[in-house]
């Protein structure tokens, strides 16, 4: 599977990391430092099915010169990877998944810095299901 199969928006789950992309271009592009670093390795994605992932691979999309890999280190050029996937659940629980939300938005500042946190934080904890949660995140982002 690649990323080409997932419900967009996504969550993904990395080192203590949670992200919504919106899109497969959004969730493809990072820098290449992020991926020498490892950013993606053992990533968890929930798609908007409620399908839970893991990254398998991380893989640089198209062949560069040795500079051309030495500049993009150097400078944080946005590349485009191609993800391989391992479908690792059908439906994550929606408990799970706001469990993990509640602890990053408590964690991280950057949450509650955005415009309405708290009606973003009151539409999480009343969701039912992933499609809830997932709408939630969305309306958020727009």
């Amino acid at each position: 599977m690649t990323e080409h199969d997932l419900q967009y928006p996504v969550i993904t789950f990395s080192r203590n990391i949670i992200n919504i992309e919106r899109s497969m271009d959004k969730l493809t592009k990072c820098s290449d430092y992020a991926l020498y670093r490892g950013y993606f390795k053992e990533m968890f994605i929930i798609d908007s099915s409620g399908a839970g992932y893991i990254v398998l691979t991380a893989d640089r999309v198209g062949k560069e010169s040795l500079w051309d890999n030495i500049f993009s280190y150097l400078w944080s050029k946005t590349i485009t990877i191609e993800l391989k996937l391992e479908k690792v659940s059908i439906n994550a629980p929606v408990e799970q998944i706001k469990e993990k939300l509640s602890k990053s938005f408590q964690e991280e500042t950057s949450w509650s810095s955005g415009d309405n946190f708290e009606e973003l934080s009151a539409n999480i904890s009343r969701a039912q299901t992933t499609h809830e949660v997932m709408e939630a995140l969305k309306d958020w982002m727009e």
